[in-house]
């Protein structure tokens, strides 16, 4: 729809959050979309945006969108987009109100038509101004990967060395083992970045000692590593993509009202009248 904006017209989507514990690669998805989309790729540093002067950061705000369609196709990226898009409190609250303004007025109606794609990254929807989550047509949850998508990606670091650089010592770990370091990770809510983490300590820990990372290794590593979500935090996600989930789809019809009394009085009137008109109508035939 993106790469066709003609064909697709008002169901090309200007907005689309991406939100879920931090280290799920959210920001990896957007810029593989814009690698698979062929599409320049335009980043908004929000601390820029934020910390600049009264004034400045809505002039930096308005900058964006209108150099993005000058130079689409593009997609525009925001990660951490709750520190723009939360309403203003306290001190300064008017000009965090007016970002958010520009940003409203700059994908709605902006990017109608164009070969734009804004993506919002944030570990907080919750926290975004609601006239400006209403904007978003799309909301996906990008959540924690399962034990089947650890034990995939841990194969793949047994088998691709992270530092091509240098020689790295064999990987003794069987694909048997290759399963139960998933499913202890799983049961540890790791996320990519904590797999990452423990994977690299790991082959560390071998490089160093010069010996083969064993199962042993990784599984000391992976116990020991400080993940980031809790299992209060995903469920706080789960119950969030529900109510998104429903936002976004089409409100039921509602029921018709029914029928006021005068209303049926009437109508049993003008069935007694025709009732009437049709036996008179019979008489006279006969």
């Amino acid at each position: 729809m993106i790469s066709n904006p003609k064909r697709f017209k008002q169901w090309i989507p200007t907005v689309v959050m991406l939100y879920g514990p931090a280290g799920t690669g959210k920001t990896k998805l957007a810029e593989t979309l814009a690698s698979e989309l062929d599409f320049k790729w335009m980043e908004i540093d929000n601390s820029k945006v934020k910390q600049s002067h009264v004034g400045d950061g809505v002039k930096q705000a308005k900058a964006h969108f209108i150099a993005a369609k000058k130079m689409q196709p593009m997609i525009i990226f925001l990660d951490e987009c709750e520190s723009i898009l939360q309403p203003g409190k306290g001190d300064g609250s008017q000009a965090q109100d007016e970002i958010i303004a520009e940003f409203k007025k700059g994908v709605d109606p902006g990017l109608k038509g164009q070969r734009v794609l804004m993506i919002l990254a944030t570990n907080y929807p919750w926290e975004i101004e609601g006239a400006f989550f209403s904007r978003m047509q799309h909301k996906l949850y990008v959540p924690l990967p399962t034990a089947k998508d650890l034990a995939s990606l841990i194969q793949t670091y047994c088998t691709v060395s992270p530092w091509p650089d240098f020689t790295m010592p064999a990987w003794g770990v069987t694909d048997e083992e290759v399963v139960k370091l998933a499913q202890l990770a799983a049961s540890r809510l790791f996320s990519l970045r904590d797999l990452i983490h423990a994977c690299n300590e790991a082959t560390s820990e071998a490089e160093f000692t010069n010996a083969a990372t064993s199962f042993a290794v990784l599984k000391r590593e992976f116990e020991r590593v400080t993940v980031m979500c809790t299992q209060e935090q995903i469920d706080q996600y789960e119950n969030f993509a529900k109510i998104a989930l429903k936002d976004a789809s089409p409100p039921p019809s509602p029921a018709p009202p029914p029928p006021s009394p005068e209303v049926v009085a009437t109508l049993q009137q003008q069935v007694q009248q025709l009732l009437q008109l049709q036996e008179k109508q019979a008489q006279v035939h006969k």
